[in-house]
């Protein structure tokens, strides 16, 4: 068998070709006698929510069901890394250097979601510097709060542009480039 984009080999039993990602037309039956429902989800096509490039990548598109399922768990992991911090009883500096890999991933996620959007990521710079001017004008903790939770429902629920753009393929549109 060869797939249909790039005409590589591809292997009887696979679903995807290796060397361009294209989906591969599996018949009804398929190979082993069910139907496959594989990728589980077309929005956590390119990274699977456990992957680690995932977390850490900034070129591509990122829709809005894994942005969230990420922010999700990058939530509850910094909340449960702190809690464990406070319990313990150990040095604030430490663990704001524990959580240094948790902040570099949050810009990279809100990075691919801006591609998503379409606009460049370097605007995610003029999110965070509006942030801390909100925390500086207002005084507030209540105020950045406010801040970041409008900023979540923005980049949650606003639809990505449909079909390329310029940061690379639609992630719900059923192809991916590798």
């Amino acid at each position: 068998m060869f797939c249909r984009k790039c005409g590589s080999p591809i292997p009887d039993d696979s679903l995807f070709c290796p060397k361009c990602g294209t989906r591969v037309d599996v018949p009804s039956g398929g190979p082993s006698g069910f139907r496959y429902a594989w990728p589980p989800d077309p929005a956590v096509r390119q990274y699977g929510l456990f992957e680690f490039a995932g977390w850490f990548a900034v070129k591509g598109r990122m829709a809005r069901k894994e942005y969230w399922q990420r922010e999700l768990t990058m939530f509850a992991a910094t909340f449960a890394i702190g809690l464990a911090w406070g319990f313990a009883g150990w040095n604030v500096a430490a663990l704001y250097l524990t959580l240094i890999p948790a902040y570099i991933s949050n810009i990279c996620i809100h990075v691919r979601r801006l591609h998503d959007l379409g606009v460049s990521g370097w605007w995610f710079l003029l999110v965070m510097l509006a942030g801390g001017f909100t925390a500086g004008l207002f005084g507030s903790d209540a105020a950045v709060w406010l801040y970041n939770i409008g900023m979540l429902a923005v980049f949650g629920s606003v639809p990505g542009t449909h079909g390329r753009n310029r940061f690379g393929p639609d992630p719900l549109s059923g192809t991916f480039e590798a």
